[in-house]
């Protein structure tokens, strides 16, 4: 007889969750078929299902739920950069300045992941752009931390706090130039930031 003894750590994980059946829709599982309990809901939003993410809304699941691991669909669909889900909700009234248990919203989500086009969606609905993580983090000093210029020049484009730092003391610019990002240093430069 055979003992299963459980293995822990990463390879213990890696090994657990090879186990775990894979969600409907990546078992082919036609998008009707779906039953959108908890975690089919936050898969859809995770993996840009917007076909999915529309049905369960229409079904009755809350724009604005919060998952067990504290983030709702708007910030899961931020940091993934599924634009078409990220719009859909906005357009549905998700709330902008939910905090996640990092305490970022969804535009510092976006931005710390260089999504420029989750990043223009939000601030066109009104998010805001100087809302600190609780690092002290702003939207601008992510991407500026990244080298997501794109996303850099969306922010300033929305006067934003140029001269604003994190709780280090240190500024976009200083990130931007710490981390080597030429191009979204001189952006930054250009902007005013000195």
């Amino acid at each position: 007889m055979t003992v299963f003894r459980p293995i822990f750590g990463l390879f213990g994980l890696l090994a657990l969750s090879a186990l775990a059946p894979a969600p409907a829709h990546a078992q082919g599982a036609p998008l009707g078929t779906l039953n959108f309990g908890p975690d089919q809901f936050s898969e859809a939003v995770r993996f840009g299902v917007l076909e999915a993410v529309q049905r369960a809304v229409n079904g009755g699941r809350a724009v604005n739920e919060i998952f067990t691991d504290g983030t709702t669909p708007l910030t899961v669909a931020a940091k993934h950069g599924h634009t078409a889900v990220v719009d859909y909700l906005v357009q549905n009234r998700a709330a902008l300045e939910y905090r996640d248990r990092g305490q970022a919203t969804a535009l510092i989500l976006a931005a710390e992941r260089g999504h420029a086009e989750v990043v223009d969606i939000l601030l066109k609905a009104g998010a805001d752009p100087n809302a600190p993580d609780r690092t002290g983090d702003t939207p601008l000093i992510k991407a500026a931390k990244g080298g997501y210029t794109d996303a850099v020049r969306l922010l300033v484009a929305r006067k934003v706090d140029l001269k604003r730092a994190d709780y280090s003391g240190l500024t976009a610019l200083d990130w931007a130039e710490r981390n080597r990002h030429a191009a979204t240093a001189r952006a930054l430069r250009a902007a005013g930031s000195d």
